[in-house]
């Protein structure tokens, strides 16, 4: 029998729903708080989009454009 977490049709809410591999979240905190307001993010080799759904919660909580 499968669980919530192994359905993979129910809706994402939140980027820690997300599969995939992505350990490094207080880097991307540590870097939305160090670098100038207005530099620009790139996420490159996006597998699912758990890496980039949380650096888009970190950029958005920040306050910061």
């Amino acid at each position: 029998m499968s669980s919530p977490a192994d359905d993979r049709t129910a809706p994402i809410s939140h980027w820690s729903q997300i599969r995939g591999w992505f350990g490094w979240r207080d880097l991307q905190e540590e870097a939305v708080t160090t670098f100038a307001e207005g530099s620009t993010f790139v996420e490159v080799g996006s597998y699912l989009g758990r890496s980039l759904c949380s650096l888009a919660e970190v950029v958005s909580e920040s306050n910061r454009e």
